[in-house]
């Protein structure tokens, strides 16, 4: 069994394709350094002596100009979101493995659900994270979804946020005593906002 058979039977599929690329590569190499070693060693028939040797020469750098492209030669952003598309292949195929799919069905899965999904993912701080956030991203673009959706989405969050501190404030007032006076109030509201920031910074520090 290869490497890439065995990792599949783990359900490592995304780090599977990632070896079978490798490995082609790697024999793709292989049978062009044995073209080269051919034309470096075919003698260029008519021809003798530093005319046969030149002619030769000349037949090699056309063999190594046509030298097959690896990773090695991409562009780091290239090679960076190749190797991100993997991390973001393995994800995708643990999620269908505990049924979820459908989300390039338009009515099945509405847009504003997968914007929803992604906006809610941000806060989050688990491992695979990020790869769910651009999973969710990939599957807007390639829907060909409004990008505003999900500026809408996130809108909609942040009000949700605004009105449960507002809820939380009013619970500040109302637990006033009674006859409390305006600064009092105000004392209270601060509080309740302090409260809240220190909150933040305990789900920062996770």
């Amino acid at each position: 069994m290869s490497i890439a058979d065995d990792m599949r039977r783990c359900g490592y599929n995304g780090w599977a394709m990632e070896v079978e690329r490798l490995e082609a590569e790697r024999d793709a190499l292989a049978a062009h350094v044995e073209e080269v070693r051919d034309a470096y060693c075919r003698k260029i028939p008519g021809l003798s002596g530093n005319e046969e040797r030149s002619a030769r020469l000349v037949v090699v750098g056309r063999a190594l100009n046509q030298s097959p492209e690896t990773s090695l030669a991409r562009h780091p952003d290239d090679a960076a979101v190749d190797r991100f598309a993997v991390a973001m292949k393995a994800k995708l195929a643990a999620g269908r493995a505990k049924g979820r799919d459908g989300w390039d069905d338009l009515d099945l899965c509405p847009a504003e659900f997968l914007a929803t999904l992604l906006v809610g993912h941000i806060g989050k701080g688990n491992p695979g994270n990020l790869e769910d956030i651009a999973a969710l991203a990939m599957m807007l673009h390639q829907r060909g979804d409004d990008p505003a959706v999900v500026a809408k989405a996130l809108a909609r969050l942040k009000a949700e946020w605004q009105a449960e501190a507002l809820e939380r404030c009013a619970k500040g007032v109302a637990a006033c005593k009674p006859g409390a006076t305006p600064r009092g109030i105000s004392i209270a509201i601060k509080m309740e906002a302090e409260e809240l920031r220190r909150q933040a910074e305990e789900n920062s520090d996770e």
